[in-house]
């Protein structure tokens, strides 16, 4: 969860993380958020201000792949909701919750849409059934809603394959279903680790563990797989080579299912402050 990001992640490079991440993430690279000239590509720039940046802590988008709806996640000290804006006639509404978050009793973010925008997976403290209610930040699983014609669906949460016991958090997917995420202990051991997991019939089957040169850093979370599983930026603590307490990395697969050596990418992404 974003807990693990906010340590030491200057708030405008996380903007510029997340910035990075919904748009390479995106099914649709053809229309534009932003509502001035476009400056130099190396310079960081606020992504809808007034809508999606407006002083408060907003992170976590996702885009339908029409380019026409985001939802992302607003978050203070006793709260984190889902909010979503459409484009109406060309223009960005005012954001509001999503249907299927804005409850005070829990926690939802890190909202992640499939490839054909019919489903939503999100980080939430919601309890599992049978489960009692965990106020506050340590009891993480993955969920999901499915888009009807009337509206989303209420939230369930992934299987036991996926929600296994630890803080399971930050889905995103390639355009095939495949699911990767971040898990860490509940222990409050300070340890986290990228896993992939693989769709079936009865929802997602196979998980496992990425394999190194992945999974090489103290820390790595909160991933973001390219649609065609070509190459996952994430998170990573704990490397001499960082220019701030996380940096933003990038692996790249290969068509045998091979990743490469995790490159930093370099101060014009990963800029002090």
């Amino acid at each position: 969860m974003g807990k693990v990001l906010l340590k030491g992640v200057p708030m405008v490079r996380l903007f510029s993380f997340l910035t990075l991440l919904g748009l390479i993430t995106s099914p649709s690279f053809t229309f534009s958020l932003m509502d001035s000239p476009a400056p130099s590509s190396r310079e960081a720039r606020l992504l809808l201000p007034g809508i999606l940046s407006t002083g408060l802590f907003e992170r976590d988008f996702t885009i339908s792949p029409e380019g026409d709806e985001i939802f992302f996640t607003v978050m203070g000290h006793s709260f984190s909701i889902i909010m979503v804006t459409r484009k109406v006639k060309g223009k960005w509404a005012v954001p509001s919750p999503a249907p299927f978050s804005g409850k005070k009793a829990y926690f939802d973010a890190e909202p992640c849409l499939s490839s054909d925008g019919m489903k939503i997976y999100f980080l939430s403290t919601r309890p599992l059934p049978g489960d009692p209610l965990h106020p506050g930040w340590g009891y993480e699983n993955i969920w999901t809603a499915q888009r009807t014609p009337e509206g989303w669906s209420d939230p369930l949460p992934l299987t036991s394959t996926v929600n296994d016991g630890r803080n399971v958090f930050y889905p995103t997917l390639t355009k095939e279903g495949i699911l990767y995420y971040t898990a860490s202990p509940r222990d409050g051991e300070r340890k986290s680790d990228l896993f992939r997991a693989f769709p079936g019939k009865e929802g997602f089957t196979a998980v496992e563990k990425l394999p190194g040169p992945l999974n090489t850093f103290p820390l790595q979370f909160n991933s973001a797989i390219d649609p065609d599983g070509n190459y996952l930026l994430f998170l990573a603590a704990g490397s001499d080579q960082n220019t701030n307490t996380s940096d933003i990395w990038v692996s790249f697969r290969s068509e045998d299912d091979r990743w490469s050596k995790p490159q930093n990418l370099g101060p014009a992404v990963n800029f002090p402050g």
